[in-house]
């Protein structure tokens, strides 16, 4: 039996060995609910705020089904165009992804992780000129994201040895991989 951190460390090895993605559970049991299960406070918040929601779901619509999203390839053609099969990020995610930063314009995105949804965010920015800072923090990148980071990146830190340094916050920059674009 592997320790927690031993299982963190052979994930990478694993995912590509079995062609999945490990989502450990740390011995805490999942059982999923019925599809047609509503959590009540869930439903509450949603309902109370339903007109906002409808108000932005309207504003987002048509760069959900934009023009430049039918440039975006099904497979793979290089580290850094987004792709529509691809293993982590839902289309219909990245749909909604490239939709609010398209129409919203962020001045700065702040991601946790980075990989695929941050491959269609710059793409929203780039196609719709937003001028948006992408900032990823991601304390283990996977393999594929450490090939293509390098081309994006503004180093952030003094002293970081890694091809693309990260965004320093007091404990960030001696165990995690951060990027800013």
């Amino acid at each position: 039996m592997w320790s927690t951190e031993e299982l963190f460390a052979q994930m990478p090895r694993l995912e590509a060995e079995l062609g999945a993605l490990i989502v450990p559970t740390l011995g805490v049991p999942i059982a999923p609910n019925p599809l047609d299960h509503l959590f009540p406070s869930v439903q509450g918040a949603m309902d109370r705020h339903l007109d906002a929601i409808r108000h932005h779901a309207s504003q987002v619509v048509p760069f959900i089904f934009a023009r430049d999203l039918e440039r975006i390839p099904e497979d793979k053609v290089d580290e850094v165009t987004p792709y529509w099969r691809n293993e982590y990020f839902h289309p219909g995610d990245a749909r909604l992804a490239y939709a609010v930063v398209a129409r919203y314009r962020p001045r700065l995105i702040g991601e946790i992780g980075c990989g695929n949804s941050t491959k269609f965010m710059r793409r929203a920015a780039t196609d719709h000129g937003t001028g948006s800072r992408l900032v990823c923090i991601d304390p283990r990148p996977r393999e594929d994201i450490l090939g293509w980071r390098t081309s994006w990146c503004r180093p952030r830190c003094r002293g970081w040895t890694s091809p693309c340094s990260p965004v320093c916050g007091r404990a960030t920059c001696s165990s995690s991989t951060a990027a800013t674009w």
